[in-house]
């Protein structure tokens, strides 16, 4: 073994709450504006309630408006109570396991002087109570609210978790509406057998939260309790009241008494003392519906159910409640848009509109366009189609994928009933712009049969896909757009090339879906004959629109150069005939095309510009974050990475302004500053990016969908370059068993785990691992990407490491230079890769007792390191070290010294492998003990034992100069005597 300290170095890919009750906040010195509260800065106080105060506050790191709930101190004391703090943590944990739109998220919890706090997820908005009361709510609005917060709690009880307080103020409604509950403060958590583990203590609203003996005992039951009953009296369940056990169906109990109130303007059980309430609600004294109500039948009959004294008379679980809710959703919407057009009659004075049924009004009929599209056949034939894939994440899929659709038939019916209504019943718009609204509608509902269809023959891709294909439909609002619309060109009257034109439409439609599901051959076969068919009927927007797509299908099937020739004639083409949307997206694409894939990154920049001035010239602010996204791609390949990490920023900022904080774009731009800091070794801020894309992942696409796999490979990889390689094994092996059960074993995903799973393995010395996961990785890359592809050379870089610590010195060499040839005709000459494989063979070098050869080596890595990273990277650390320990066989002690004491400088106190720092300290040791101007044998053994003793718990480390040391320590020890 060598007694130096340079290393090879194997690569690892990176693929509120809103109580506002008063009572008690006295018990809670109240904080002004500035006060800080953990790492988050108050803003102002927003609300109080039984458990404590919320603020609005500013957490700097994340950027981004919190609520901030303070558990009130102990009324008997200065401190807080054990148990309030053991419940405020516990409600803390409970939120967060939670994952799902329709509750609040919960982000952080710790202790303020002396006081426990939440941060959760501020929601600008109301409270279901408050918009109950504001004004006046239909039925049909009131079914669609609750049913949203019936899914938030499903959610909650799918993870085993029970409210216990579910009320109208523990409901927010968004200004953007949507709905999420929260104040999970009297939650309680149920054991996979059922049985309860403990109550959150606690109160909120407005009823206090009591503890009852006597209405039980006056009912004739003698409760068990192992303390006080908690909830809200007016809400609470028979078995509340009774302080016997609670499950699910408490939580179905209360969200009916708030639905009844909802509907009917009053609660079901009314009466005002705490004993005569209980003994309403125990003996199920329901009253008949107030006169004058319009809630349907069956409607009623859903909320009686759920109010059964006996909980097994209710309702299996809220899933089954849910399901009676949104039956014939669609057609509720439909119904009330039906009914806007009949009121619109009224307002222009036709006396007998009222007595009309709905099929007699001009535009009644718009919902039998959606028959074949998104109907009953169509939703079940895409339920089986994802569930007959057998892939784990078909359930969560169908989750996301089924109220997707049927949010966009709602909106399409409804926009398509508003087109025909400006016409022929208002009398606001010409024909001519309802025929333009129309054709633009007739394209949003070809897509979605597209859609649709491709999901009916799901396979395991699809599936992986399906969620973001439904949310990233275009939008039907942009349909009543009318400067668009009239900016548009006109259909041809010609019949026969109108219906060509319909056509087109609909095979670019196809084109489009198969490529978002994953289907890239098949896609292409279709653009490809989509613009033979355009081009022979000289249909001049549709040939640009089929050359865009043709031209980002070649892309991602990997024709890049046939992808530039057909981004650029789509591009010109669109530009002589003034189509600035193609024009703006053909350029943008081309950023990617020539300059994060065939590296001209100048070129990039110039169509980065052409790309902006379109969308400028469409108003297109979405198009102009996707060029600061493509264009950071650029910057990182080419190892910018302070570009890169400003066009990342400002693309996040814009997405997040634009799409909200969730949207799958937002999760992209979150991913690449990750990446960003990864590569510029700083781990702390990547952790946090891919943490919060984690978090974006699972909320948006489900807890195991494959996609999660790409944050967790990035944290894994952090944990790797830390050298904690056990945590990392975990996480790469999770996200291995995600992306190969969804893509099989063959895809270059799953190669890309198989390495970094290699590594690991490598780290730990387990050689023969090593050696078949890296030899994998490189099999499925060469029949994936080809014989020069990076990856391939990061593959064979990878197996040179494995060769070197097998002793087999010829053979590493060959790999390292095999690699080097790929890197140096694929990438920029001053790319960070290329410099690694410089460094690399300059060990290979050093091994072979060729110092001179590999001081040079290791000095050309450097030099680029230092120009391309930032100055704390841990590369530059691995250079310098490597450069001195090749000055220390050149008997150049005193060279070598300068060059280690900045790497140890480096490298201390720095979240790297322990080994690598042990590495500089024996070779800065060794520089001390034999200089010639800054002898410092003292410290010299002080290092060398450091050293010692880290590479004595790590003996797998490759070259351990653990039997050198000694012999140093030995001979210095003798020297001295």
């Amino acid at each position: 073994m060598s007694e130096g300290g340079t290393q090879d170095r194997a690569a690892v890919h990176t693929m509120v709450d809103s109580s506002t009750d008063d009572v008690l906040c006295e018990r809670i010195e109240s904080l002004e504006r500035g006060a800080q509260i953990g790492r988050y800065h108050v803003l102002e106080r927003v609300g109080a309630g039984g458990m404590g105060v919320v603020y609005a506050a500013y957490d700097p790191d994340l950027d981004r408006r919190v609520a901030i709930k303070m558990l009130h101190h102990d009324a008997e004391g200065d401190g807080i109570s054990t148990d309030a703090r053991a419940g405020l943590m516990r409600e803390a944990q409970a939120m967060a396991k939670l994952s799902h739109p329709n509750v609040v998220a919960v982000h952080d919890v710790g202790v303020h002087d002396g006081t426990v706090f939440i941060a959760m997820e501020f929601v600008h908005g109301e409270t279901v109570g408050e918009w109950m009361d504001c004004h006046s709510r239909s039925w049909v609005e009131v079914v669609v609210v609750f049913a949203a917060a019936a899914r938030g709690l499903a959610a909650a009880h799918q993870v085993g978790l029970v409210h216990r307080d579910f009320k109208p103020a523990n409901v927010m409604m968004s200004d953007e509406g949507v709905v999420k509950v929260t104040d999970f403060g009297l939650a309680r958590w149920r054991d996979e057998h059922g049985r309860e583990l403990g109550a959150l203590p606690g109160a909120a609203g407005d009823d206090a939260a009591v503890a009852m003996a006597t209405p039980a005992a006056s009912a004739g039951v003698s409760p068990t309790r192992s303390g006080a009953v908690m909830g809200t009296p007016s809400y609470m369940a028979p078995e509340q009241h009774l302080g016997l056990p609670t499950d699910a169906r408490s939580d179905q109990f209360s969200f009916c008494v708030a639905l009844y109130e909802a509907l009917y303007g009053r609660r079901p059980f009314t009466a005002e003392s705490p004993s005569a309430l209980a003994i309403e609600v125990v003996e199920a004294r329901i009253p008949d519906a107030p006169a004058g109500t319009r809630v349907p039948g069956w409607l009623r009959e859903v909320l009686l159910r759920g109010l059964e004294a006996d909980p097994l008379g209710r309702f299996d679980s809220m899933a089954e409640l849910i399901a009676i809710l949104d039956r014939d959703r669609v057609a509720i919407r439909r119904r009330r848009i039906i009914a806007a057009a009949v009121v619109g009659l009224l307002g222009v004075g036709i006396a007998g509109a009222a007595m009309l049924e709905p099929a007699a009004t001009p535009c009644a009929d718009t919902d039998a366009h959606l028959a074949g599209v998104w109907d009953a056949p169509a939703r079940e034939a895409v339920r089986a189609a994802l569930f007959a894939t057998g892939v784990g994440f078909a359930q969560s899929t169908w989750e996301r994928v089924e109220p997707g659709l049927d949010a966009y038939a709602e909106a399409w019916v409804e926009a398509r009933t508003d087109a025909c209504a400006a016409t022929r019943i208002r009398g606001e718009q010409p024909e001519s712009l309802l025929d333009r609204r129309m054709a633009c509608l007739d394209t949003r509902l070809r897509s979605a049969r597209s859609l649709v269809g491709v999901l009916s023959h799901a396979d395991p891709t699809v599936v992986q896909n399906a969620a973001v294909m439904v949310a990233e439909l275009a939008p039907v609002a942009a349909c009543a757009d009318v400067t668009a619309l009239l900016d548009e060109h006109a259909r041809p009257e010609d019949p026969q090339l109108a219906a060509e034109l319909d056509a087109l439409d609909e095979a670019l439609a196809d084109a489009e879906q198969h490529e978002n599901a994953g289907k890239y051959p098949e896609a292409l076969v279709m653009a490809q004959a989509a613009v033979a068919r355009a081009e022979a009927l000289a249909l001049v927007p549709m040939t640009a629109r089929a050359l865009l797509r043709r031209g980002v299908l070649e892309h991602v099937n990997g024709a890049e150069r046939d992808a530039e020739r057909t981004l650029q004639d789509a591009f010109f083409l669109a530009v002589r005939h003034g189509l600035d949307p193609i024009a703006a997206r053909s350029a943008a694409e081309l950023v990617t095309v020539v300059g994060e894939v065939q590296q001209r990154g100048a070129e990039a920049r110039r169509w980065a510009e052409h790309a902006r001035a379109h969308a400028e010239a469409e108003d297109d602010a979405l198009l102009a974050t996707d060029v600061l996204h493509n264009l950071a791609g650029v910057a990182l390949r080419e190892g910018a990475y302070d570009d890169a990490r400003e066009f990342a920023s400002a693309g996040l900022a814009a997405r997040e302004q634009a799409l909200g904080p969730e949207n799958v774009e937002v999760l992209a731009s979150v991913n690449m500053l990750g990446l960003i800091e990864i590569e510029t070794g700083q781990f702390a801020a990547a952790t946090v990016h891919f943490e919060r894309a984690l978090g974006i992942a699972e909320r948006t696409l489900g807890p195991d969908h494959p996609e999660l796999a790409k944050p967790i490979n990035n944290l894994a990889n952090i944990a790797w370059r830390q050298g904690k390689y056990e945590a990392a094994r975990a996480a790469f092996g999770r996200a291995l068993a995600l992306q190969r059960d969804a893509l099989g074993p063959e895809h270059r995903n799953v190669a890309q785990l198989e390495n970094n799973l290699a590594a690991v393995a490598m780290s730990m010395g387990e050689l023969a691992e090593a050696q078949q996961r890296f030899e994998r990785a490189l099999t499925i890359w060469r029949a994936a990407l080809g014989d020069e592809h990076p990856q391939v050379a990061d593959a064979l870089n990878n197996l040179a490491v494995v060769a070197a610590a097998r002793g087999d010195l010829a053979a590493a060499r060959d790999y390292d230079e095999r690699a080097l040839v790929i890197r140096e005709r694929t990438m920029p000459p001053e790319h960070p890769a290329i410099a690694q494989n410089y460094a690399n063979l300059g060990t290979d070098l050093y091994r072979l007792g060729r110092f001179s050869e590999a001081r040079e080596l290791h000095a050309r890595a450097l030099a680029i390191y230092e120009k391309k990273l930032d100055p704390s990277h841990d590369d530059i650390a691995l250079a310098l070290t490597s450069i001195g320990t090749d000055l220390i066989e050149l008997g150049d002690a005193d060279a070598a010294v300068p060059l280690l004491e900045r790497a140890l400088g480096l490298r201390i106190g720095a979240e790297i492998d322990p080994v690598e720092l042990a590495a500089t300290r024996w070779s800065l040791a060794r520089a001390l003990h034999d200089c010639t101007r800054i002898r410092d044998r003292p410290r010299a053994k002080i290092l060398a034992e450091q050293a010692r003793a880290t590479f004595a718990n790590s003996p797998s480390a490759l070259d351990n100069p653990v039997t050198a040391i000694d012999a140093w320590l030995a001979a210095s020890l003798l020297a001295a005597g």
